[in-house]
C-alpha cells in the first residue's frame, strides 16, 4: 500500500472473468450454455441427460421422483425425501443435486 497500488478482491474477480471469457471467445465457442454465473460450450453442457439425472435424484435418497422440466443447464425433478415432498434441481453440467423446502411452497 506504500504506492496505493492494491487490488481489491473485487477487482482480481473481474479480471479473472475477462480472462476466462477471453479463453471461450478464443477456442471459437461460438455457443454457449450457462449455469449460475459461469459459461460452458454446448458440447459441454450435455454431459447429463435427463434420464441420468433422475438417477442421480434417486440415489440421492429421493422416491417418487417425477419429472418437471428437463431443459438444460438445470433438470428440475419433484420427490419425497424424508417424508417431505420436495422440489429437486441437478445441474446438468456437475451432476450436483440440490432441493430446498416444500413443494409449491
Amino acid at each position: 500500500m506504500k504506492n496505493g497500488r492494491t487490488i481489491s478482491a473485487t477487482a482480481l474477480a473481474a479480471i479473472f472473468a475477462l480472462f476466462q471469457a477471453v479463453a471461450v471467445a478464443s477456442a471459437g465457442n461460438s455457443t454457449l450454455a450457462t449455469a449460475g454465473t459461469y459459461k460452458y460450450s454446448a458440447a459441454a453442457a450435455v454431459k447429463i441427460n435427463c434420464a441420468s439425472a433422475k438417477r442421480l435424484v434417486r440415489r440421492a435418497g429421493f422416491s417418487r421422483v417425477r419429472t418437471i422440466e428437463c431443459e438444460a443447464p438445470v433438470y428440475t425433478y419433484r420427490g419425497v425425501k424424508n417424508g417431505w415432498d420436495r422440489k429437486v434441481f441437478v445441474n446438468a453440467i456437475t451432476g450436483r443435486v440440490s432441493y430446498y423446502g416444500h413443494y409449491g411452497h
